[in-house]
């Protein structure tokens, strides 16, 4: 593994067989926190998202997203990058609500817990504790996504 240093300030982590290809070009880190080629007229990868640009060397396929297994945008090692469906990039995302546990929510004193895989929402039951539902989301969760299933 090897770190690039952007002049933006960011630093990225490469695979060695990437760096000096990495290196050769010039990345920016557009406004939605996507590394992509400058707008330099001559660049190769003009506004192209360096995990797509790194897919096509490894020769994933391209008809999904490229996700990054340990949720770093800014980690493009190549066994950290994976093709996965716009669900199973869902799944791998970290919990955004105020308890900070995926596939949970609080309702009238009791909790529920629900997954979401290709624009369904599934109720998984109500429970008397936070941690009850959060242990019916992980299975599910890992039943539904298996290794994309973030349930830390």
């Amino acid at each position: 593994m090897r770190e690039i240093l952007l002049s933006c300030g960011v630093t990225l982590q490469v695979s060695d067989v990437d760096f000096l290809f990495v290196l050769g070009q010039s990345w920016t880190v557009n406004s939605y926190g996507y590394v992509v080629g400058t707008n330099a007229k001559r660049h190769p990868f003009r506004n192209q998202q360096l995990g797509r640009v790194l897919a096509v060397r490894m020769q994933l396929d391209l008809s999904h997203e490229i996700d990054h297994k340990d949720r770093n945008p800014l980690n493009f090692q190549r066994d950290n990058l994976r093709p996965a469906t716009d669900s199973q990039q869902e799944a791998n995302k970290a919990a955004h609500n105020r308890f900070g546990i995926k596939g949970i929510k609080a309702n009238r004193g009791r909790w529920q817990a629900r997954l979401k895989k290709n624009g369904r929402t599934k109720h998984l039951g109500t429970f008397d504790t936070p941690e009850q539902a959060a242990e019916a989301y992980r299975q599910a969760a890992i039943e539904a996504f298996g290794e994309y299933a973030c349930v830390d």
